[in-house]
């Protein structure tokens, strides 16, 4: 069951929300133009995720142009392919850790003949993370 609003301030990712501005303002108001596109991660949600649970899934919102996307991996989220990107091309990828506000450094990552992208290593384990991460993708 999904904690009520006043239980959920008190969990540590609460205060992930200090470093939010930093992460959606990086590419300035460019945030405006991203739209929901959390079904294009394959798969968005770990095998062992609950339905209502706060761990285990993964989001995405992209810009229509498919040069800007933000993402955000929870705790027990599994690497995945993200789709509808353009194909063949170039990509900037960089995370960011939500609860200390980091960046790290950024690779360069190529999308496959129909628009693919595998998520490299989270930084933490892996193809498996045991806390948050986001990520921003660029297009070269």
């Amino acid at each position: 069951m999904r904690p009520h609003i006043w239980e959920a301030l008190k969990y540590q990712s609460a205060n992930y929300m200090h470093h939010l501005e930093e992460f959606v303002l990086s590419e300035g108001d460019r945030y405006q133009d991203l739209q929901l596109a959390a079904n294009d991660v394959i798969p968005r949600q770990a095998s062992n995720a609950p339905p209502d649970g706060l761990d285990g899934w993964s989001y995405m919102m992209r810009t229509p142009e498919k040069d800007l996307a933000l993402l955000y991996f929870e705790n027990k989220s599994y690497s995945s392919v993200l789709r509808g990107f353009l194909p063949m091309r170039k990509y900037m990828w960089q995370w960011f850790d939500p609860e200390s506000g980091d960046w790290e450094e950024a690779v360069m990552l190529e999308t496959t003949k129909k628009g693919n992208l595998t998520v490299p290593d989270f930084p933490d384990r892996g193809d498996r993370i045991f806390n948050d991460w986001a990520a921003k993708i660029i297009l070269e």
